[in-house]
């Protein structure tokens, strides 16, 4: 039940009251634009607004469940991020994180192009790999086995409502939730290559090592929950990367953390840092980890079925 704890007036000429709540045990605020009129009874009668803003006080009571998926096909995963962000957009205490490895195939955000992929498609029919184009930021990423795909599915604070009349003058100053989001996403990533003693500059497209690229960014937002995330080369195959170009001013081929550290890394490891580095960053309260979802209907043991049966075709 919604109590309210204190009235404070912000702004009267333009009507916009501001009142603290106590929303399910949350402590947040609530702003309104024009008139809201209260009862005795306590129920809210004769409500008008343009804009409302609600800004979490407290953070850290968003909850993370991440899912350790290992090979997932492409498709179901984009089918399981889908269902993710409906739920946390109906609840905002949550968040979910998709840690996972795909079958070779390549995805173009929207940043890329056919041009930046130098196979031709007799090529890639050979190879059996197929180009999936999908509405993230970021260009082209090769998905190959090694490579963590990292999906974050996080509620991002929304943009505060501008004064009435000023809807038009452009975003208030320092009010840019989706650089910081990206920011934070970087940093939790870095702080990973880091715990590997590899130094890292977050540049445009993601992470690079010199003047390697080793884990790309892009996300979606949609209803202020972001989807997509990252993606980190921990053993792949690197030759291949010398056929597609991953971001705008990468000419040469990718490196991974193996390359860097120049001996074998368990990829277990990686996901425990990536997720400890990710709660540390954006405050979370608490992490729930888990192996498989539902909604996956069994896919990963499937595609493990494919996999030994390619092999003994071979």
């Amino acid at each position: 039940m919604t109590k309210i704890l204190s009235q404070e007036r912000v702004l009267p000429d333009l009507q916009c009251d501001s009142y603290l709540l106590n929303y399910v045990g949350q402590v947040c605020n609530l702003s309104l634009r024009y008139n809201l009129q209260l009862q005795r009874n306590g129920q809210v009668g004769n409500l008008s607004y343009q804009t409302m803003a609600w800004n979490d006080r407290d953070s850290a009571t968003t909850a993370l469940r991440a899912y350790l998926l290992g090979t997932v096909d492409f498709e179901a995963t984009l089918q399981l991020q889908r269902r993710l962000h409906y739920e946390i957009s109906g609840d905002r205490s949550q968040a979910a994180l998709l840690l996972c490895e795909h079958p070779p195939l390549i995805s173009v955000g929207r940043t890329g192009s056919r041009g930046q992929i130098f196979w031709e498609p007799d090529e890639l029919k050979q190879l059996g790999w197929r180009i999936r184009w999908v509405n993230r930021g970021g260009g082209c990423w090769l998905h190959l086995p090694g490579q963590l795909a990292v999906y974050c599915i996080f509620p991002v604070a929304p943009v505060s409502p501008r004064p009435i009349g000023q809807e038009g003058r452009g975003r208030p100053p320092g009010n840019e939730p989706l650089p910081s989001f990206l920011q934070q996403l970087s940093e939790a990533m870095r702080r990973t290559l880091a715990d590997f003693r590899i130094t890292s500059a977050i540049r445009p497209g993601g992470l690079w090592v010199g003047e390697r690229l080793i884990a790309g960014l892009g996300v979606a937002m949609r209803d202020w929950v972001s989807y997509y995330g990252m993606c980190l080369n921990v053993h792949p195959d690197l030759a291949p990367y010398g056929n597609i170009r991953c971001a705008p001013r990468c000419n040469g081929p990718m490196t991974s953390l193996a390359r860097e550290r120049r001996g074998l890394v368990r990829p277990a490891h990686v996901r425990e840092l990536l997720v400890e580095n990710l709660q540390n960053v954006f405050g979370f309260s608490r992490v729930s980890l888990f192996t498989d979802h539902p909604a996956l209907d069994g896919c990963q043991e499937r595609l493990a079925d494919r996999r030994v049966a390619s092999s003994r075709s071979l």
